[in-house]
């Protein structure tokens, strides 16, 4: 109202004078001054890409020091899960035909079809994405990884739900080691699926990429309503297409779709009043206890909505989904015997008595975060210089936190390219930063020629990474 004001009263000729001198005095003179914002902005990109590959290189060179004279970590090609055995040229062409035809339809991508088009796209082009990666390792890549060792294994011994559930804790020790790492969610919804004639690794294999797509589509309903469709509409190419789409193959990708539609209907309920934001509260938190019980480190999840709803201000939403989230684990306490935290204790007591023991701390501290950039890809690091404050940077912001705790915890060290899969895409998400209204682009059009480059840069590394090393995942 007092800028309304001042525009009607006359100007002092101080005021005038000012006003004068702050104007560029020729549209040569706006052109030098936007050279030099364009040449800073280079010079911290540059700065920014060269400290990642510095990190990245460090814990690579770092990482093979500990193979030749530490303790057996059980890792080829830390702080990888996998070796270095580059595949046969011929397994990547539906790689590189997908990625081409997601170049070829950026523009229309994130300008010209309609969002729900736009999420359809984004969801399934993540899966098809995904499944020509892992055609790179052959057909037996969708299925080899979700047999050894994995929850598909536990489902025959399940017997009695309730029996199960109760003495779970009890009978850790003699489970294979995905099912002692994690709670029994997802043996269960397996078990489920083999009662009414859908088990099998196949259909195993099916959930985890449709879990995978279903995550990409929530984080960019998240970030429409934090951040505007035309900032998701160009976050959607790069999530969709982002590199962590390689190691999909288990069972966490699963896990990231769950978790991410139970952090979208929070977000999106903090932004809505009455009985529709009652409702996606309630639903985001009976997501929520179904994260839980398939991940104990994803409760840090919640760390993401809950940032949202306090730079909001909305407190109803949360409120309701911490009440309806902790009935529903009490719920679930008392009528099955399986009590959460006394899972967490005994996870973590086979954690530390594990190959966990042999792999220092202080390297998986970092080693851990080279993994993360590569997950991520260069264009979320440049995304990120771009980054003011908002709430789209609340988002991003609070998502790169509960990986860092999760990091701090001591919890993960190494196999973070899997364990940490429903994290990355909120990270990714940082890429609606190369949007015209966050730049300060003067047109769609030239902040479309901005993004473009660094798109085919991400698609670039991913099939690099792809193509050189050989995942466990």
């Amino acid at each position: 109202m007092l800028d309304t004001l001042a525009s009607h009263s006359a100007p002092t000729a101080g005021v005038d004078a000012r006003e004068h001198d702050a104007r560029p005095s020729s549209p040569s003179a706006a052109s030098a001054i936007d050279e030099r914002r364009r040449a800073r902005e280079w010079v911290i990109v540059t700065v920014a890409l060269v400290a990642t590959w510095a990190l990245i290189a460090w814990a690579f060179v770092w990482g093979h020091r500990i193979l030749v004279d530490g303790p057996n970590v059980q890792l080829r090609f830390p702080p990888l899960t996998g070796r270095d055995d580059p595949a046969y040229l011929g397994t990547v062409v539906p790689a590189f035909v997908v990625g081409v035809a997601t170049i070829s339809g950026f523009s229309v991508f994130v300008r010209r079809a309609r969002w729900s088009v736009v999420l359809t796209v984004a969801g399934v082009g993540a899966i098809l994405w995904a499944v020509a990666l892992t055609l790179i390792d052959g057909v037996d890549g969708f299925t080899t990884p979700l047999l050894s060792g994995q929850y598909i294994r536990t489902v025959p011994v399940v017997g009695n739900v309730g029996t199960f559930l109760s003495t779970f804790v009890d009978r850790l020790p003699t489970y294979n080691i995905h099912t002692q790492g994690h709670p029994p969610g997802f043996v269960l919804v397996l078990w489920a699926l083999d009662a009414i004639g859908l088990g099998g690794v196949n259909a195993n294999a099916v959930l985890v990429f449709a879990g995978g797509g279903l995550g990409v589509v929530a984080v960019l309903v998240a970030v429409r309503d934090v951040a505007g469709e035309v900032a998701a509409r160009y976050a959607a190419p790069f999530v969709a297409i982002a590199p962590s789409a390689i190691w999909w193959s288990s069972g966490d990708a699963f896990f990231a779709g769950v978790s991410a539609a139970a952090v979208a209907c929070v977000v999106v309920a903090t932004g809505r009043s009455g009985r529709a934001g009652d409702r996606l509260a309630v639903g985001g938190a009976l997501l929520f206890v179904l994260t839980a019980y398939l991940s104990y480190g994803l409760v840090l999840m919640a760390v993401i909505p809950i940032a949202v709803g306090v730079a909001r201000r909305a407190w109803r939403p949360l409120v309701i989904t911490a009440a309806v989230g902790v009935a529903g684990i009490a719920m679930v306490t008392l009528g099955t015997g399986f009590v959460w935290w006394d899972g967490l204790a005994a996870t973590r007591e086979r954690y530390v008595v594990g190959v966990a023991s042999r792999r220092p701390y202080e390297y998986f501290l970092v080693g851990n975060l080279a993994v993360l950039l590569l997950a991520v890809g260069p264009a979320t690091v440049v995304a990120f210089t771009r980054l003011r404050r908002s709430l789209l940077s609340v988002l991003v912001v609070s998502g790169l936190a509960a990986v860092l705790i999760a990091n701090g915890s001591g919890m993960a060290k190494g196999e973070v390219e899997r364990i940490w899969l429903p994290f990355f895409p909120w990270i990714v998400a940082a890429t609606a930063a190369f949007a015209p209204s966050v730049v300060g682009a003067a047109s769609d059009r030239v902040a479309r020629r901005r993004a473009f480059p660094w798109f085919v840069v991400q698609i670039a590394v991913t099939m690099l990474l792809a193509v050189g090393v050989r995942s466990r995942w």
